[in-house]
């Protein structure tokens, strides 16, 4: 019973141990680029506040935007199209443009929305 014992304790002080000396996150990491498809839905919610049926948008698939991004930047321009419902109730497609920066986290900032 106590060589168990003993070796139970072992066992637990060399988990702690490797534990207390594992890898650790790095604070000074810059911030990681998003993937394409995340500029791509950030421009999508900051069109459809322009839009005079937003209820009403079908936004192309992710496949058929072009997003632009510089490497070492956070800016990102994405190009894509909508139909949705204008003031008069007919469906028109317009093409969907924004300039945008991702800030860090979930922030993202847009510089220019266009809806034509």
């Amino acid at each position: 019973m106590k060589i168990a014992a003993v070796l139970f304790t072992g066992i637990v002080l060399v988990l702690i141990i490797g534990a207390a000396n594992g890898p650790k996150a790095r604070t000074d990491e810059p911030a990681r680029e998003p993937a394409n498809y995340l500029a791509v839905a950030m421009c999508q919610q900051f069109a459809v506040k322009q839009l005079k049926a937003p209820a009403t948008a079908k936004f192309g698939s992710s496949a058929t935007w072009q997003v632009r991004h510089e490497k070492g930047t956070m800016a990102y321009t994405t190009t894509g199209y909508v139909d949705a419902q204008n003031g008069f109730g007919a469906l028109i497609r317009s093409v969907v443009s924004c300039d945008m920066v991702f800030n860090g986290g979930k922030l993202w900032t847009a510089n220019k929305v266009e809806v034509d």
